[in-house]
């Protein structure tokens, strides 16, 4: 099983000679790992420069603590999933110290996130100067991060890099506020928060029915019984859950071009999709939240006619459909024929946007000087939208046609074995 999971590409990476081992411990965990940390520190810099630019030297204390906000909605929203423990004794210093601990771990979260980051990125760079990868350097890999912990990178993309890449292109296509210094501020905000979002997006993008995916489970959703949370700790590291089948569907690792080639895809995608919202939203506000209604309508439609719905389930699809105005994510659904999924998804945004876009082109002289809009560069915008669509469909095509992973095996186990890796 192992050596059919591994990369059967080239033994050369950048060049560089590199044994079998460590090419998977260099492809699928130390690249990984070296992005997420950057991507994550870079996200918390930029947005605290620029709230901090807005704040005391714009004087726009309002826009600053809004982009600053948006920091610790992901914060929050972990904190609710995976609260932290009462103390066992109720009384009043008790209470006030446990509230004291909430209140630093709540302010110095991002921090220990970067922190844990950077722990990972030392376990693995520990791993490929052995000789050979033990699995006890793998093992510390694997756990630094917990389960909230993961919960929070996913859901940074989600509420932190969209919402303030929706916030900053309002605040760039208005010209709010003028300074030259800010603008660039803002346009770096909007390009680390679109690529944090892309590279979020491609990391947890799945395969049929959640059998693979090797990515760590996130929003902890799932009921106890169906993820156990643990690792084989064997190469390749295979993420584990319980379930009731009796045979394992293995496939082939993603390849590092087709890494690429769907990073690109969703960055394309994401990019013009918020454009084309942020500029119909501002033109055409009661249009904008009936077409983007009906899309979450459509979605969950879909979630909840295509197979059996339990309880446990509704949350976590609720939260993939308001996700899916922006881009499709396969986490804590158990999709079965995805391709009907994913063409519903992309002809939902083509012709939303599409309309969208007309409405504004019909519309456009009257609204534009109310609402602040410099109309001649409309030709732009829908430039800029219907290229970033057709190009992003266009790779996406190509990455299912040429790179996605093929099935290698078909492996029966005994019933009353129930870890599957998926």
């Amino acid at each position: 099983m192992e050596e059919e999971l591994e990369d059967r590409g080239a033994n050369k990476i950048f060049c560089c000679g590199l044994p079998r081992k460590k090419q998977w411990v260099w492809l699928y965990t130390l690249v990984p790992s070296v992005l997420s940390f950057l991507l994550h520190l870079t996200s918390l810099l930029v947005d605290s420069s620029l709230a901090l630019q807005l704040a005391f030297v714009e004087c726009q204390q309002q826009l600053g603590i809004l982009t600053f906000a948006f920091i610790y909605i992901p914060v929050v929203f972990t904190l609710v999933l995976q609260p932290l423990p009462l103390p066992q004794t109720i009384s009043c210093g008790s209470l006030a110290w446990w509230t004291l601990r909430l209140a630093i771990y709540f302010v110095f979260y991002p921090l220990l996130i970067s922190l844990s980051l950077l722990k990972r990125l030392f376990w693995i760079l520990q791993a490929l100067q052995a000789q050979k990868p033990s699995k006890e350097i793998l093992t510390e890999y694997d756990t630094v991060l917990s389960k909230d912990e993961h919960s929070y990178v996913f859901l940074q993309a989600f509420l932190q890099c969209a919402p303030q890449a929706i916030l900053q292109i309002h605040f760039m296509l208005l010209k709010i506020p003028a300074n030259l210094r800010t603008e660039y501020l803002q346009a770096t905000s909007v390009v680390v928060s679109l690529v944090t979002l892309a590279y979020c997006i491609a990391s947890y993008h799945r395969y049929e029915a959640q059998v693979v995916g090797g990515r760590p489970s996130v929003l902890l959703l799932n009921p106890p019984e169906l993820t156990s949370g643990t690792h084989d700790t064997t190469l390749p590291l295979l993420p584990i859950r319980f379930c009731l089948r009796s045979k394992i569907i293995a496939l082939q690792l993603d390849s590092l071009e087709g890494k690429v080639v769907l990073f690109f895809s969703w960055l394309l995608l994401i990019s013009g999709r918020l454009l084309c919202l942020v500029i119909s939203e501002k033109m055409h506000e009661k249009a904008t939240i009936i077409t983007l209604f009906i899309h979450i309508c459509l979605i969950l439609l879909y979630f909840f006619s295509s197979q059996t719905t339990t309880l446990f389930d509704i949350p976590s699809r609720l939260i993939n459909a308001i996700f899916s105005i922006v881009a499709l994510v396969e986490v804590s659904v158990r999709f079965h024929k995805i391709p009907i999924l994913y063409f519903l998804f992309f002809i939902c945004i083509f012709v939303e946007d599409t309309y969208l876009m007309i409405l504004f082109y019909v519309y456009s002289k009257q609204l534009c000087s109310e609402r602040g809009f410099d109309c001649d560069s409309f030709g732009i915008y829908a430039y800029l939208i219907i290229n970033s669509h057709v190009l992003g469909i266009i790779m996406f095509g190509f990455y299912l046609a040429r790179l996605r992973p093929q099935r290698k095996s078909v492996v029966s186990m005994p019933p009353a074995e129930n870890l599957v890796p998926i």
